[in-house]
């Protein structure tokens, strides 16, 4: 049972504007509700170095809540769903300063005075910068009897702000890429096998031989070991007579830390059903989390 074409996947590239707008619009509530505890962490928690850490959780987290909704919407377009993910970053910094400004003036604002405020500043960046240069020139907090203002304290926003956003962007950048239906309208479902094969050295070599015969190239890997394995993930759709497959390496990198080098060996790839039947009376599939999106 030979495979004589095969074909790699390739995103349709297809985002519908209203699409967009819809994921723009609840990823930037879902970044609201964050921007708004992040500003209350670093208010009452004035530490440098823990607040760098809230960054960098602050800057991940925005990049699972673009992906969350440009999947929900159906946003098959990478580099589109990168750019929203940066648009994100870039207004979630923005949201925590005028959170932040709301916080340390909230004693003189009533429930309603205070959304009042907050939507004014939305839509004032003049002010928000005004007031950010006040507070500059002050300082907000001290370390080792040393006031933390003027180019210092400039500094580290500006790292702050670097952080937040670069985090967004590239931890976006390592997530997987969705195979997509088309026929059915729906994202592949993804599960993986059950079984660390063998690390797979010689790359080329072996996708000769799966896209000759998918079924074969895969029954002859060896087991692996903890450290040096790799990983085969099947996406499959509830009509399309074939499925996606995906390889990848996985080297731990740091033993008991869970740090791992993944490389992909097999970019996803169209496979016909037929071999996968022949590959699940061999092996056992599970499915993929909620979380291996």
């Amino acid at each position: 049972m030979n495979q004589t074409q095969s074909q790699f996947y390739q995103e349709s590239g297809i985002a519908n504007p209203l699409n967009i707008s819809l994921s723009v619009t609840c990823s930037l509530i879902a970044i609201c509700i964050l921007s708004f505890l992040y500003s209350i962490i670093t208010h009452y928690l004035p530490l440098v170095y823990f607040n760098f850490l809230i960054a960098i959780g602050f800057g991940i987290s925005i990049s699972f809540v673009s992906r969350f909704f440009n999947s929900i919407f159906k946003i098959r377009n990478r580099k589109k769903s990168i750019i929203i993910t940066l648009v994100l970053a870039f207004i979630a910094v923005y949201f925590q300063w005028i959170w932040y400004l709301y916080i340390i003036n909230s004693v003189e604002f009533s429930f309603i005075d205070g959304i009042t405020f907050f939507i004014n500043m939305i839509f004032r960046p003049d002010l928000v910068i005004e007031n950010i240069i006040i507070i500059n020139k002050f300082g907000v907090w001290e370390m080792f009897g040393t006031t933390f203002k003027d180019i210092v304290l400039w500094l580290v926003w500006l790292v702050e702000a670097a952080i937040i956003m670069f985090l967004s962007f590239n931890n976006y950048l390592h997530f997987q890429t969705i195979p997509f239906s088309e026929k059915d309208n729906k994202w592949f479902k993804k599960e993986y096998i059950d079984f660390d094969f063998e690390h797979i050295a010689f790359k080329k070599e072996f996708i000769e031989k799966f896209q000759i015969n998918p079924s074969e190239a895969i029954s002859e890997l060896k087991k692996g070991d903890g450290l040096r394995h790799s990983k085969i993930s099947v996406y499959k759709s509830d009509t399309e007579q074939k499925s996606i497959v995906t390889i990848d390496n996985i080297r731990v990198t740091e033993r008991g830390k869970g740090k791992k080098d993944i490389t992909t060996v097999l970019e996803p790839i169209y496979v016909d059903n037929q071999h996968l039947i022949k590959i699940r009376n061999s092996f056992k599939f599970k499915k993929a989390s909620i979380f291996e999106f």
